[in-house]
């Protein structure tokens, strides 16, 4: 996996050596289970190669060659303004790129050679032209992006090369006559696959140092950490004021106790009569709903 993921590179010099259709079977097999957010799977890809890619290469080489600035954009290859530190690496990139196509940089024909290197997809014989769905949005693209870097891994598995060619967008129109592709779907980039020609120089463009782009959080930033609550002073809870049990408290008079129960040889007291006739009365004379309590 390093190994291929350190050979990865954009080959812009391929043989006509014919690609096995056994080895895209293979890569793209594997490649479906690349990830996406809620299993979406949102790439649709047409392997074009023989005649169908001779006449695609025939037709934007033509409208290269003549000058065309292309189809409408559906979306910008870069945004209008990008500053530093990522227009730097972009304008070093291109400068060892325009070096080994040998192309001057300040050639007024420039960007015409440029594109009729890019719509005769450097002379690879297969070219993939992904697409997604026009209703996806920037979480579909970023899962067909990883699924376009797997594919060009595993190529590098079976000894192919690759190279992602978004200017295939310029020529989008072209490219949908061909592969049949509807209106529904929005094409992504097209890649390049075939074998390197071994007579060409290698370009192997820079990439940032590690500390650039990756930064490692292990522990919490101070801003992040919770602020110490406040300290509240304790509440004064008053003492108690016991009374001293040899003087009575002023403000409570002695309890007065109650009579001695009579001995049991006392002469019992008198039954007291009961009036049935005055509770009844009484209770006669209630309201209905007191009369209920009482009863």
């Amino acid at each position: 996996m390093y190994e291929a993921v350190d050979t990865r590179r954009s080959v812009r010099a391929f043989s006509d050596r014919p690609v096995p259709r056994e080895a895209l079977d293979r890569v793209l097999a594997a490649a479906a289970r690349t990830p996406s957010s809620g299993n979406v799977q949102p790439w649709r890809l047409y392997v074009v190669s023989g005649e169908p890619l001779a006449e695609v290469k025939r037709r934007a080489t033509l409208r290269a060659r003549a000058g065309d600035p292309g189809d409408e954009r559906e979306y910008p290859m870069y945004p209008e303004e990008m500053g530093a530190p990522y227009s730097e690496r972009m304008a070093a990139a291109a400068a060892q790129r325009y070096r080994a196509l040998v192309i001057e940089r300040d050639d007024p024909l420039r960007p015409r050679k440029i594109g009729v290197l890019n719509s005769g997809a450097f002379g690879a014989p297969v070219v993939l032209f992904c697409y997604v769905d026009r209703v996806m949005g920037p979480g579909q693209w970023a899962d067909a992006g990883m699924y376009l870097q797997t594919v060009m891994l595993l190529l590098r598995a079976e000894g192919l090369h690759s190279c992602p060619q978004v200017m295939w967008t310029m020529y989008r129109k072209t490219v949908s006559e061909i592969v049949g592709a509807d209106d529904g779907l929005v094409l992504v980039c097209g890649v390049a696959v075939g074998y390197e020609r071994p007579d060409v120089p290698a370009l192997r463009t820079g990439r940032a140092e590690v500390g650039e782009t990756v930064r490692f959080v292990d522990a919490l930033p101070a801003s992040a950490l919770p602020a110490p609550s406040p300290q509240s002073p304790s509440p004064q809870i008053p003492s108690p004021q016991i009374p001293s049990p040899q003087s009575p408290s002023p403000q409570s008079p002695s309890p007065q106790l109650p009579s001695p129960l009579p001995s049991a040889t006392a002469a019992p007291p008198a039954a007291l009569p009961h009036d049935h006739d005055r509770a009844r009365r009484v209770v006669d004379h209630l309201p209905a709903d007191r009369a209920q309590d009482e009863a």
